[in-house]
């Protein structure tokens, strides 16, 4: 039975049911946060006068319409308790002028401008340090570069904990904050890599911004940094030796110059987790005092010049999960130690000058995923015992070292590889390919290059996507299956090519080198839409060289035929016929050797139309194209080869065009007529040999302006005259003259008789005496004048400060210019 109090508790739920109902419709969820009233009119105006003075091509801020009440619903705006706390605009292209109405929203603590158009003219608007809850600031890929009050403007944020000013080409020096001011205690996250120039070339050199360290110093003294990224920004000199942010948990100094050891406050902060020096210039070893640092998760140092013994102590890193100490000069055996990194997930030991034996403590690392140990010094056996647990390895990297691989031929590893490299290690002269390598159901990657390894290649390697099998003792012949790099050279492959090239359309990569192969070159090559590089010297192929386009006349517009090949290497072969003026459309060509074969017919004046021979290179490391003759700067080399043949008529001044060849050999043909006059106009040639032709007439004088020159052989033409005088030429070999009727140095024979040579010698004298004069005069000039300079100096101080400060800046440019390269040189070497 119901009380009488009944209808009263009916009421009474009534009431809070509607008030629930209205709640829950006034109430808004943007993102995370629940805004339970309407932003105030005044936050409302003060947005829209925002958008009023951008654009927005896009229309992405349609959202903001003064028709709708609430701007809590506004896209990117965030609300907590009516008011506006967030504003997230990256990425929305707005261009246009920041309006100060925003400093209306009082209660703003996060601002998101990143990957915008704003037109700031390269500066900060000044309001914005008058945010005085600001907590988080992102501006990103807008450009600052005039922004000379940046650091005063974070300084000016009280309530300021996160800043993120990357890929912004900030000034970093005339922001120098001095000592003694006291910088923002409440930033815990400074983000400022990618500020500078990220390559660099001898071109631009002067015009490149090297920073030293000495105006990062302020930065150090934050307090309470948890994380800095300063990463890619040309800083060079030491890191600075004092430091106040202790607390840090995260830096990253990467891809700078900086060029001292580690100093002593950075053993201090026993938080820090992640730690990036990589690409600098550290020198020195690691303090034994790494060992504070028990807290590291990752350590990040390659492409330095660390040097020294790894200390036992790395074994107590329990937490590492990343330790990349690559590329550097440590030496010495690796640690046993290291195999009690039980939480290691990838570790990096390459380019280093490690000795002594693989430990087997490596086996005990579980959790290892990526091992590099490529380029070192080790040696002896490698076991079952040192994968015994590495159940989770997909990368192995150990190639150029001297160890033994030695398993039982039953051996099934606990690991699925993708990548596995391990060329030049010994797998057992004559031996087969491993049969455990057939139970790597993932493997992408697979180089046994140079291991001693021999017989037939079983059909399962051919599926594998990027294949190096070189220098080694295979025989048989080729099968086609769908890969990417393929290359075999220096083995004993017999038969013809296969014409089914169609197959292959991501095929960039083929060489087949040094074998046995005979018989023509198909013509489905021409389908290879993706190949950039094709070997085949060294073989018994005969035929004429294929029209590659002959069956690609429709896929040409397509872009789907030979245009992409970069490198074509034919030589030493038995090819016939002539040079198919088709071979003109390969624009991309920087390598062309035809060299060593039975061409015949006259060189195609279309050549010029290979622009990769005419545009400027760029420095790019390739890790598949990698051959020895060019070494590991590949995408320099420009190269033309077509001698030892025979090839007849003139040399087409056409070539000319190809300005950025670096070397040209057209000898042992029969090439006649003229030297190019304008042949100096190629002036980054280094190597330039015609000899062993039927060349005639006088050698021009333009070559004297080919400045690069280091190789020049025109012997044995019919060439006459004197030899152009030029410093460059003086020091060249005599025997790349010789066989012609030349005369003049570095030849002995001289192009005047000996009356005429008394003669010229009297003349020669008298001429000196009148030159005598002049240099004194020239003298006494060049003494007044540097008087009247060092007078001024003296005299002038600020003159003498503009002076020396200039010449300070210069030799500093200058010799970390020398000191990078020099040791980036050595670093590979």
């Amino acid at each position: 039975m119901m009380s009488a109090s009944n209808p009263t508790h009916a009421t009474t739920f009534s009431i809070v049911f509607f008030f629930f109902i209205s709640s829950f419709q006034l109430s808004y969820s943007v993102g995370n946060t629940t805004t339970l009233f309407l932003c105030p009119e005044i936050e409302k105006e003060s947005l829209l006068s925002f958008k009023q003075s951008l654009k927005d091509p896009k229309n992405l801020l349609s959202s903001w319409d003064g028709e709708v009440i609430n701007c809590c619903k506004w896209k990117g705006v965030i609300c907590n308790n009516g008011h506006v706390h967030q504003l997230h605009l990256p990425g929305m292209s707005l261009d246009g002028k920041m309006n100060s109405s925003l400093l209306n929203l009082k209660y703003l603590t996060y601002l998101d401008l990143s990957r915008s158009d704003l037109l700031l003219g390269g500066t900060i608007p000044s309001f914005i340090g008058s945010f005085a809850k600001l907590e988080y600031l992102n501006m990103n890929f807008v450009n600052l570069s005039r922004a000379n009050n940046w650091a005063h403007v974070i300084n000016s944020l009280p309530s300021l904990v996160e800043l993120h000013f990357e890929y912004c080409s900030l000034d970093f020096i005339t922001p120098l904050v001095p000592d003694d001011v006291n910088v923002t205690t409440s930033l815990n996250h400074l983000y400022l890599s990618d500020n500078n120039n990220r390559y660099f070339s001898p071109s631009n050199f002067l015009s490149s911004n090297f920073l030293s360290s000495i105006h990062a110093r302020w930065i150090f003294q934050i307090t309470n940094l948890l994380s800095l990224d300063l990463s890619w920004n040309s800083f060079y000199g030491p890191i600075p030796t004092i430091s106040n942010a202790t607390k840090l948990h995260h830096i990253d100094l990467s891809a700078n110059n900086f060029n001292s050891s580690n100093p002593n406050w950075f053993y201090l902060c026993k938080d820090l987790e992640y730690v990036d020096l990589s690409s600098n210039l550290q020198s020195g070893t690691i303090s034994n005092s790494i060992a504070n640092l028990t807290s590291l998760n990752t350590l990040l140092a390659s492409g330095n010049q660390l040097s020294g013994h790894l200390t036992y102590q790395f074994g107590e890193f329990k937490s590492l999960r990343i330790l990349d100490l690559g590329t550097n000069s440590f030496s010495g055996a690796i640690p046993f130690s290291i195999g009690e990194l039980s939480s290691l997930e990838v570790l990096r030991l390459n380019d280093n000058k490690f000795t002594g034996t693989l430990p087997e403590s490596l086996g005990q690392l579980f959790n290892l995923q990526i091992l590099f140990i490529h380029d070192n010094l080790l040696e002896g056996i490698v076991t079952e015992t040192h994968f015994a647990n590495l159940t989770k390895l997909e990368e192995l990297y150990a190639y150029g070292n001297h160890l033994t691989l030695n398993v039982s031929s039953n051996w099934n590893p606990p690991f699925q590889l993708k990548y596995l490299q391990i060329a030049s290690w010994n797998l057992g002269e004559d031996s087969p390919i491993p049969s455990w390598i057939e139970e790597q159901k993932n493997i992408e990657y697979l180089d046994l290059s140079n291991t001693g390894i021999s017989g037939s290649i079983p059909s399962w390697v051919w599926t594998i996507p990027i294949l190096t099998l070189s220098n080694n003792h295979l025989h048989g012949k080729i099968q086609i299956a769908d890969t990417m790099s393929l290359n075999l050279g220096g083995n004993q492959l017999s038969g013809e090519l296969p014409d089914c090239w169609t197959k292959l359309p991501y095929l960039r990569y083929l060489n087949l080198s040094n074998n046995n192969m005979s018989g023509s070159i198909p013509n489905s090559f021409g389908f290879l839409g993706d190949l950039t590089y094709l070997n085949l010297y060294g073989n018994r192929l005969s035929g004429e060289i294929p029209s590659l386009m002959q069956n690609c006349t429709e896929l040409v517009l397509m872009n789907l035929d030979l245009v992409q090949l970069t490198y074509l290497i034919l030589r030493s072969n038995k090819l016939s016929g002539k040079i198919s003026p088709e071979i003109c459309l390969l624009n991309s060509l920087q390598v062309l050797d035809l060299s060593d074969n039975k061409l015949s017919g006259i060189i195609p004046s279309c050549l010029s139309n290979l622009s990769g021979m005419a545009t400027p290179r760029y420095l790019i490391f390739y890790s598949i194209v990698d051959e020895l003759e060019y070494g590991r700067t590949l995408s320099l080399v420009t190269n033309t080869n077509l001698s030892k043949n025979n090839l007849s008529g003139n040399i087409p001044k056409e070539l000319i065009r190809l300005v950025e060849l670096r070397s040209l050999n057209l000898s042992q043909n029969r090439l006649t007529g003229l030297i190019p006059e304008k042949i100096g106009d190629m002036k980054q040639l280094e190597s330039l040999d015609f000899s062993m032709n039927s060349l005639s007439g006088q050698i021009p004088t333009s070559v004297a302006l080919l400045s690069f020159l280091s190789y020049l052989n025109i012997s044995y033409n019919n060439l006459t005259g004197e030899i152009p005088k030029s410093t460059q030429l003086l020091g060249l070999d005599a025997s790349g003259f010789i066989g012609n009727s030349l005369c003049g140095p570095p030849l002995p024979t001289k192009c005047n008789d000996g009356g005429d040579e008394r003669h010229e010698e009297k003349e020669e004298n008298e001429e000196e005496s009148k030159i005598e004069w002049v240099y004194v005069v020239a003298s006494l000039g060049y003494a007044v004048g540097f008087s009247i300079v060092c007078s001024a100096l003296v005299l002038n101080k600020s003159w003498r400060e503009a002076y020396f400060g200039f010449l300070q800046s210069m030799w500093d440019k200058l010799y970390v210019y020398v000191y990078i390269k020099f040791n980036k040189l050595s670093a590979r070497e």
